[in-house]
């Protein structure tokens, strides 16, 4: 998928997919939507949104206890 990007001047929406392999092998491909708000050309807020907020919490858990 590629990345769907949405911009008013001084918003920007984007719409992606996070894809990640963790130390063990387990893999991670979640969309995410990213909500950015600009002034004066530079990022004054972003936020992020995984739609899949429980799979990521999981895979950064175990990536973190993976030990090695």
């Amino acid at each position: 998928m590629q990345p769907v990007i949405v911009a008013d001047g001084q918003r920007v929406i984007v719409v992606w997919r996070l894809k990640a392999t963790g130390p063990r092998g387990a893999r991670l491909d979640v969309p995410v939507v990213n909500l950015i708000e600009l002034r004066d050309g530079k990022v004054a807020r972003l936020q992020m949104f995984h739609g899949a907020t429980a799979t990521v919490r999981q895979f950064l858990h175990d990536a973190a206890t993976a030990g090695g």
